[in-house]
């Protein structure tokens, strides 16, 4: 008799621990969903949900799946319900926690605490052989939960208590390069609820080999949901900033086009892609120099292809030289480009007008030593330095339109903000 009260409780029990990690599980994984919508900027950090701001959601909904992640690994150990875990959590599971702590460890100690590498190198060390020994050392049900469990509490309380806010931003000492809450806390968002996620999968099976299992399977379908997810996700970004000055304007109708030959026009008008940059007559600035200016970029790439399938023996020193131009022009090419076509900052587009300056500078005397020093297929050569001349040339056409492009939104911007009024 008591035998059979015995086997029903441990079986309700594990229905209990069942149900629960698959809250935390269900959990984790609209963190992951919700980080994605924000790195893909489809949702903002401003948005609100259930009448909370999307910092204090994510880091409510980490702190309660790290909470109930440990909660798993304790009533494991303790035996408060039956399950069946492994004397280790594993080799990789040690390697993955073990690298965390050793980055996050490193990351403190020299961005906040100021050590240089010997100590940061230390500290790190230290923190991410503790994170890997509490990974491989205890049970499984330890092991697996205790990391992760840690992990997303110590994330969700830096979210909830403010110390990463919105307008928070890292500026690491020896990078030129800033991180703002817009791409750490999302990206700690998704790092933090793979890892409840997977762990309460492997809770739900009660750990062991079925446990693995589970837990690799849920990995396997969220890398499958991702490969879909980011394609859409990244056409939403695009189609959410660029749609509307893309489309403004259109027209169909007899004679709405501009003039193509003998004063017949187009019987349609698409002022996003035919007007010009800038004039005193456009509204919406277009980008006709940039198609135009990518496809003389094209033009040159296949002349110069064509030129090398001539081009004999040439010194390394001066081969060194031109193949070190070439990329200088294609780097001011794609520079323009993401201005225009990638929403990088303005900036980029006035470096490569600077860098096209400081190209086109050197390249007329090098182009006089080819044939100064007799270098052989000199005028093949200078075929090949005209090319990249014009290429850096379009790139810098590029770039005055997305210059153009960007001082038009902003003064649409200011003039909004003006006319807005204020109470």
């Amino acid at each position: 008799m008591s035998s059979t009260h015995e086997t029903r409780l441990v079986a309700g029990e594990t229905s209990v621990l069942e149900g629960a990690s698959a809250v935390v599980a269900g959990l984790g994984f609209l963190t992951f969903l919700f980080a994605w919508l924000t790195l893909s900027e489809v949702v903002s950090l401003e948005t609100r949900v259930l009448g909370m701001g999307l910092f204090e959601l994510l880091g409510l909904d980490l702190l309660v799946s790290g909470s109930g992640v440990l909660a798993f690994g304790v009533v494991s150990r303790a035996e408060f319900v039956e399950t069946s875990p492994s004397d280790t959590a594993g080799l990789p599971a040690a390697i993955v926690f073990g690298s965390i702590g050793l980055a996050a460890g490193g990351i403190v100690a020299s961005q906040t605490f100021g050590f240089g590498f010997p100590g940061w190198l230390a500290i790190g060390v230290l923190t991410g052989g503790t994170s890997a020994a509490v990974t491989i050392l205890p049970r499984e049900d330890i092991g697996s939960t205790v990391p992760a469990g840690v992990l997303a509490v110590a994330v969700g309380a830096v979210f909830l208590t403010g110390l990463i806010g919105p307008e928070w931003a890292w500026n690491p000492a020896d990078f030129e390069a800033t991180y703002t809450a817009r791409v750490v806390v999302p990206v700690l968002a998704v790092l933090c609820s793979l890892l409840v996620a997977w762990a309460s999968a492997k809770a739900y099976s009660g750990f062991g080999s079925r446990g693995r299992q589970n837990g690799a399977y849920f990995l396997i379908g969220v890398n499958a949901f991702a490969m879909l997810a980011v394609p859409l996700l990244l056409l939403a970004f695009v189609v959410r900033r660029g749609w509307p000055r893309a489309t403004a304007g259109i027209e169909i109708g007899p004679g709405v086009g501009p003039t193509v030959v003998f004063g017949l026009r187009l019987p349609f008008d698409w002022p996003f892609v035919m007007n010009v940059s800038q004039g005193i007559y456009v509204d919406v600035p277009g980008v006709l120099p940039a198609i135009a200016g990518i496809e003389r970029v094209a033009d040159h790439a296949e002349k110069v292809a064509t030129i090398t399938t001539r081009v004999e023996a040439v010194p390394d020193a001066v081969l060194d030289a031109i193949v070190g131009f070439a990329h200088r022009s294609q780097g001011v090419v794609e520079a323009a480009t993401s201005v225009l076509l990638a929403s990088r900052d303005v900036d980029t587009a006035y470096e490569a007008l600077t860098a096209h300056d400081e190209l086109a500078a050197e390249l007329e005397p090098f182009d006089r030593r080819l044939y100064r020093d007799d270098i052989p297929d000199a005028y093949l050569l200078g075929l090949v330095l005209d090319s990249v001349k014009r290429t850096a040339e379009h790139g810098g056409n590029i770039a005055e339109v997305a210059i153009q492009q960007v001082s038009k939104e902003t003064t649409e911007g200011t003039e909004t903000r003006a006319e807005t009024p204020q109470r």
